[in-house]
């Protein structure tokens, strides 16, 4: 044996050997990493966040001094058929309902249009660019103008607004199942690279999120840790994309023969969240009352024709009348000057 390696050794068969096992070796040792996109994401938004920020109060600036100067009411006749921003003479009623299920307060609101021109323009990056198919829906003037920009975040129900054609899937941050509690194990898909769902909120770099959870947290929180959860989810939001709107939606009803939980249930769990919001009093986060939109207004539970068959789920032409509602809900919060200051700074 000895003699049998000592002629190996000598042979030509140990250079062979030698680099054969050296690349075996360096096989199984080293593996190139896969490059970290939402690294160099984060830090070229990082070194931005600066430069973004101080664009965002100097156009606000230059915004409300303008507007200061144009003050004027527009007529009926007076759309925004153009896309430019300006917003028509709009009233706004909403009505938000107790835990009890009876109209708690009405509000009537006229607004006054005011010019939203600046005469400043900053650029800290390339303005954005928004090129989707989808199925359009809303009867605002500037309904197509919110539909390109917004991203959903939330759950199954959330999730029927790209699977049902309403967004892009670049737009789409939702996932069946999805909840308060587990949303940080969901991961998402952004140009081959996976990450969180905060990482992809700030990736797609939305003018506006609507975040729809909270079917799925009933059973995991009270009702005011759950108010407190989604407007941290929000303010979360704002701080990676500080020039964004974020819509917040309530959990919508469910059908009076579905077992799941109580309509009575829901409207506590949306009732802590509306006050959250408000309490909040951040202009950049709005609560929008999906509940209203989709409720029996003889019930208050989900009218059968509404459902996917569940009595929980939507069937796919509801998503169209909740955004048609959503649009004109915008168009009263007067959100496009925001709007506006995202596209610009385009962060």
């Amino acid at each position: 044996m000895k003699d049998f390696f000592r002629n190996f050794f000598n042979s030509p068969l140990k250079i062979v050997a030698t680099v054969f096992l050296t690349a075996l070796t360096l096989v199984f040792v080293y593996t190139p990493e896969k490059p970290d996109k939402m690294t160099e994401i984060r830090l070229k938004a990082l070194q931005n966040r600066s430069q973004a920020t101080n664009s965002v109060n100097s156009l606000q600036s230059d915004s409300a001094e303008q507007n200061a100067q144009n003050v004027q009411t527009i007529g009926d006749n007076s759309v925004d058929n153009d896309n430019t921003g300006d917003v028509p003479v709009t009233t706004a009623k909403i009505v938000v309902y107790s835990v009890t299920g009876e109209a708690e307060s009405t509000t009537q609101t006229e607004l006054t249009e005011v010019s939203t021109s600046t005469a400043t323009t900053i650029t800290t990056c390339e303005p954005h660019e928004y090129y989707y198919d989808y199925i359009s829906a809303g009867e605002s003037p500037n309904s197509s103008y919110y539909q390109d920009r917004l991203a959903i975040i939330g759950d199954s129900i959330a999730y029927g607004y790209n699977a049902y054609g309403y967004i892009p899937y670049e737009h789409n941050i939702a996932r069946e199942s999805l909840a308060i509690w587990n949303m940080d194990t969901y991961s998402f898909d952004i140009d081959g690279y996976y990450a969180g769902w905060l990482d992809t909120a700030d990736y797609v770099n939305a003018p506006l999120y609507f975040i729809s959870i909270g079917i799925n947290d009933i059973y995991s929180c009270t009702p005011d840790e759950y108010g407190a959860s989604i407007l941290n989810i929000a303010q979360q939001v704002l701080e990676r994309v500080p020039t964004a709107t974020i819509i917040v939606g309530d959990i919508t009803p469910i059908a009076y023969w579905n077992t799941y939980t109580t309509n009575e249930n829901i409207r506590s769990f949306n009732y802590s969240l509306q006050t959250a919001v408000e309490n909040a009093n951040n202009p950049q986060i709005l609560f929008f009352d999906t509940y209203s939109v989709l409720a029996d207004p003889n019930t208050l539970a989900l009218s059968d024709s509404y459902s996917s068959g569940d009595g929980m789920h939507l069937s796919g032409d509801v998503y169209s009348y909740i955004l048609n509602a959503m649009f004109n809900f915008l168009d009263s919060a007067d959100v496009m000057k925001q709007i506006e200051i995202h596209d610009t700074t385009a962060y």
